[in-house]
């Protein structure tokens, strides 16, 4: 199973979001693993449920 696969499952990721980078730093038992999805996805407001296109996002987080 490719680590993008295995990180996916792990993480209880689904469709639309997909795991875009894994790195992996033994040295310092360290993990970042990059999540995004495919442009022009549309997702459902949280109080309507009506599916509106992303326009804007938060910043990188660890």
């Amino acid at each position: 199973m490719e680590s993008k696969e295995l990180y996916r499952h792990l993480l209880g990721i689904s469709e639309p979001w997909t795991v875009e980078q894994v790195n992996l730093d033994m040295t310092r038992e360290h993990v970042d693993v990059s999540v995004g999805h495919a442009k022009g996805v549309r997702f459902p407001c949280p109080e309507c449920g009506q599916e509106l296109a992303v326009y804007d996002h938060s910043a990188k987080r660890t």
